[in-house]
């Protein structure tokens, strides 16, 4: 994972003189298959893809053990975005052909580290 700085007013991402971002933090999670990840009010939110299976989503604090909440999502989930209206909602789409879905889940139905 990999955390960039986004211009709150633009929502692009800050750029150095010469048009390139630097990462302001990195970890590696060790979990296979990622597909995406969101932060938001301290905690991550992690896809995986299982092949033909459905999808997990693990909720994730930094210096804690990773929560896998296995196969809440339909199978092929990929990146994540966060919604904080509402109590905050993720969002993502699965890419599988005939079942492309897009998906709302509340955070607080995430279980998290």
């Amino acid at each position: 994972l990999v955390r960039f700085q986004l211009d709150y007013k633009t929502r692009k991402l800050v750029t150095s003189s010469g048009k390139k971002a630097k990462g302001t933090w990195a970890y590696c999670v060790g979990i296979e298959r990622m597909q995406g990840a969101v932060s938001a009010n301290g905690k991550f939110y992690i896809s995986r893809s299982n092949g033909n299976n459905r999808g997990d989503i693990f909720g994730w604090v930094p210096g804690k053990t990773a929560r896998k909440n296995g196969g809440i999502v339909p199978r092929g989930p990929e990146d994540l975005s966060y919604d904080k209206r509402n109590g905050g909602h993720i969002y993502t789409v699965t890419e599988h052909a005939g079942t492309r879905y897009i998906v709302d889940l509340k955070v607080s139905s995430i279980k998290t580290s």
